[in-house]
């Protein structure tokens, strides 16, 4: 029976696409090992005719340890399924999962927790690229589902213990597709090491078919759960799940990226619903495991409690003096030396063009028009503020005591993580109550300014930017201690990459008819905060200096920090 079963389970799947959603069953003892075969000799011999289609099924194996595509699949798993039949039969099946966060992945419902069977036990199988050489290790998945929608198909899994230095998670930013966009899918058909399918991999004519988007990309059992990506952009455009098999032209079926940002609590913390294309991930060198710490200056000057304290760093600010003469710390508004409150840089007043040229690659709608706007001095935070200046606010009566998770990367001189624009708020208000100092976040425009550091290009560094002058790409797999950089031309480190900071603004979609004073935006009907920078887990087009993203004000996630800025009188 269980030979049966498997023989026409796979004979209902073909390399067209009308049986992308019909499950493979295999003997159960395959279940928890890379190699899966069926106990007819036929239907392996078919699975070896089809797989043997590296034209369609590109071997992921085989491209270059840099390609982006390879580089992308890090995040891919096989999810390994042992299932009970409605008969009876214990058998095993696969599908496809990807990791979009520490210890999360998306997948189909119908594979977790099913349709058609029980799963009594699941693995994520990754860096599953090649049977003998590269068979991936295998980490368990927690169940139930943490999260489960049976009308759109999804589920979002909890994995056990996977590193995300070696197998960084994707962050999504879901877009709406159009018709005859360029796709790829990295998946593991047929419950084979990973492959990449983009030949002929595109959205149909009209795109959607009853609130499903129609997508012409070749797929197997074992593809279900799949990531369908557009290649010009990376972006996340849907979530593969069905075939049908059309007489003329099958086709298969994915669930809407923003659908799916828009109903999921937990894809909706990590995607951004847009119409905006990112530009495709360039091929970087390879990260130097090795960063030499930045310098900071030996002595940096406590400011007295007397009225206007930091007059003499303002004036040298004004007077474009070395930065080791524009760092001071606030005393506790009593006189007291305060140890925990961040290093201040004073910046000098200016004006600079705020936006993105027409011409820079991966602009954004959002980032123009540009205009030419001028900031008054004032000062910023050296670093981002960091895990120990955050335990100081929540020991000494702020914060809420809210204390957000460093996933074991170790906290102290890390930029503090997982808080929200709100909780950034308090530490604000705690910060300013216990010093008596104006303390705020940076307006949008103030983050900009102190970004480019004087410089037009699309990085303070220049027109790019490398892995040894900031924290991004996923390679390190982590944040890094506040500073481990160099600092920009106005003394600021990180300003690009580590984890993206959250500003005072409210989001417009347009510069057009904004205040040109440097102010923040504030609206009655705010729904969406502003966070800039780019992260540790980001491509470098995202770390530019004229790119914006927003979320509520309640969002939290783990390469999600914020600086602090102060009023100068």
């Amino acid at each position: 029976m269980r030979t049966l079963v498997a023989t026409l389970a796979f004979l209902a799947a073909t390399l067209s696409e009308a049986g992308a959603q019909a499950p493979l069953y295999f003997p159960a003892e395959n279940y928890g090992q890379p190699n899966k075969s069926f106990t007819e000799s036929s239907a392996n011999q078919q699975l070896e005719v089809l797989m043997s289609r590296t034209d369609v099924f590109e071997p992921v194996f085989e491209l270059e340890s840099a390609d982006p595509f390879r580089r992308i699949g890090r995040a891919v798993g096989m999810l390994d399924l042992l299932v009970r039949l409605p008969n009876g039969l214990m058998t095993n099946t696969t599908c496809t999962a990807t990791l979009i966060g520490p210890n999360r992945a998306i997948t189909n419902y119908h594979c977790v927790p099913g349709n058609e069977f029980t799963v009594l036990g699941a693995q994520l199988r990754m860096g599953f690229l090649d049977r003998a050489r590269a068979p991936g290790q295998p980490f368990n998945v927690r169940l139930p589902a943490i999260e489960a929608n049976r009308a759109l198909d999804y589920a979002i899994v909890e994995v056990s213990g996977v590193p995300v230095n070696r197998y960084p998670p994707l962050r999504l930013a879901a877009v709406q597709a159009r018709a005859r966009q360029s796709l790829y899918l990295i998946h593991h058909p047929a419950g084979q090491p990973q492959r990449l399918t983009r030949v002929r991999c595109q959205i149909g004519e009209p795109p959607f078919q009853d609130g499903r988007l129609v997508h012409h990309c070749d797929t197997l059992g074992g593809s279900s759960g799949a990531l369908v990506l557009a290649i010009e952009s990376n972006r996340f455009v849907g979530l593969h799940h069905a075939g049908v098999p059309d007489p003329v032209r099958p086709y298969n079926l994915a669930i809407p990226a923003p659908n799916l940002a828009r109903t999921s609590v937990e894809l909706g913390r990590l995607s951004r619903v847009s119409s905006v294309a990112m530009p495709s991930p360039q091929t970087r060198p390879p990260f130097f495991p090795q960063i030499a710490s930045a310098h900071r200056p030996a002595q940096v000057t406590p400011v007295s409690s007397s009225t206007d304290p930091a007059r003499a760093f303002a004036e040298a600010a004004r007077m474009r003096r070395p930065v080791a003469e524009r760092i001071f710390r606030d005393r506790l508004a009593n006189g007291e030396t305060c140890e925990f409150c961040p290093h201040m840089v004073a910046l000098p007043a200016g004006t600079f063009l705020m936006g993105s040229p027409p011409s820079e690659a991966g602009r954004a709608e959002d980032e123009g028009p540009q205009r030419r706007v001028s900031i008054r001095q004032f000062a910023v935070s050296e670093t981002e503020v960091t895990f120990d200046q955050w335990a100081a606010c929540v020991n000494r009566g702020g914060c809420s005591g809210y204390q957000p998770p460093d996933y074991g990367w170790g906290g102290l001189s890390r930029p503090v993580i997982e808080v929200s624009w709100n909780d950034a708020q308090e530490y604000v208000r705690w910060l300013s109550r216990d010093t008596g100092r104006s303390y705020r976040l940076l307006s949008e425009a103030e983050w900009e300014y102190a970004a480019r550091a004087g410089q037009t290009t699309a990085y303070s560094s220049g027109v790019s930017i490398s892995p040894s002058q900031a924290n991004y790409g996923g390679e390190l797999g982590r944040t890094q201690p506040a500073a481990s950089y160099a600092a920009n031309q106005f003394g600021l480190h990180d300003m690009n990459g580590n984890v993206w900071e959250w500003v005072e603004d409210c989001h417009a979609d347009s510069y057009a008819g904004l205040p040109t004073n440097g102010s923040a935006l504030h609206t009655s009907n705010c729904a969406e905060r502003v966070y800039r920078g780019g992260s540790w887990i980001d491509p470098p087009e995202l770390l530019r200096s004229a790119l914006r993203y927003r979320y509520a004000p309640t969002f939290r996630r783990y390469y999600l920090g914020f600086r602090v800025a102060r009023t100068l009188n």
